[in-house]
């Protein structure tokens, strides 16, 4: 019983985590690691960490706290993305780390990590898609309607697939544009 979501919907969260992690510090190269259930989450966490250039290393929930801290460790990561289900070795492997924990947030409750909603809220601005009633895409996109919004700013931009009268259209884009009409 997870989260479902839509492609774009995915991709959103996915983008507001790149974001929030780049805000962190994240560059191409660092890494950041995940003890995380099969799951919307894991997906994101693990998009967000490649589009920044990240190295993604998953944590087996199976290991104990001080395997846990030694993985954390050895790929210096600069982030951590936990679940609580795995709660208590997440907990003992940060009270190994102590001081060199790097920050970390989980879904739901872990002890001395901060809340992935929050981690999340903090990605800001980003493109949001979805349905509401008749796919125009023929459930290729999964959406029919974007809005774009930056909370800097204090802008939002909605628009409808139908919003399009006249597309151009080049060799390229001729069939996917059929599916407009």
């Amino acid at each position: 019983g997870g989260r479902t979501l839509k492609a774009g919907e995915l991709a959103a969260e996915a983008n507001r985590l790149t974001h929030a992690l780049r805000n962190l510090g994240l560059r191409p190269g660092d890494a950041v690691a995940t003890c995380l259930p099969n799951g919307v989450e894991m997906i994101a966490a693990y998009h967000a960490g490649t589009q920044i250039g990240c190295y993604v290393t998953p944590i087996n929930h199976h290991l104990v706290g001080p395997e846990i801290a030694y993985i954390i460790s050895d790929s210096e990561a600069k982030a951590v993305i936990g679940h609580e289900r795995f709660a208590e070795p997440l907990a003992k492997a940060f009270e190994e780390l102590g001081d060199a924990a790097p920050p970390a947030f989980a879904i739901g409750e872990v002890p001395g990590f901060r809340s992935f909603d929050e981690l999340i809220a903090e990605g800001g601005h980003d493109i949001m898609v979805g349905s509401e009633g008749e796919d125009h895409f023929d459930g290729g996109s999964g959406f029919d309607w974007t809005t774009y919004k930056n909370d800097t700013l204090g802008v939002t931009v909605d628009m409808k697939v139908n919003d399009f009268v006249e597309p151009p259209t080049t060799p390229s884009n001729a069939g996917i544009l059929d599916r407009f009409a």
